[in-house]
């Protein structure tokens, strides 16, 4: 019960967050909207760089640096190829979370933001799916 209570707070704030975040995309045309997203998941895996460069471990910094890479192909895809991309992106940026929160990749993450985003990148992505 604690647990659940325990993240209230980042599951409330990462669902809120995310439905701002769609409420200003929708102001934009179709075109910008894809950039704008697509900007956002670059934005979003570089968050984890930042939090690498604070570790100081070199394999961890590495590690971030590929990821980031990953999503920016995922990003620069979905703009030039297809949507689903993005969608690819969001969802497996989520399980970079994940992966974060169960410290298989052992970068020094505040908790609070693991779980923000975990759900702030499914949010985008099932809005991203519905809008298509």
């Amino acid at each position: 019960m604690k647990t659940m209570n325990k993240y209230a707070r980042e599951l409330i704030l990462g669902i809120v967050l995310a439905l701002l975040s769609i409420f200003f995309i929708l102001m934009f045309p179709k075109q910008k909207m894809l950039e704008l997203l697509s900007i956002l998941l670059a934005v979003i895996a570089s968050i984890y760089v930042g939090f690498a460069l604070s570790d100081g471990r070199k394999r961890e910094i590495l590690i971030e640096i590929s990821g980031m890479f990953f999503f920016l192909v995922l990003a620069i895809f979905g703009l030039w190829v297809s949507p689903y991309f993005l969608i690819s992106g969001y969802l497996f940026h989520g399980v970079w979370d994940v992966i974060h929160n169960h410290k298989i990749i052992q970068t020094e993450v505040v908790e609070w933001y693991r779980i923000l985003c975990l759900v702030y990148d499914w949010v985008i992505a099932i809005f991203i799916f519905l809008w298509l």
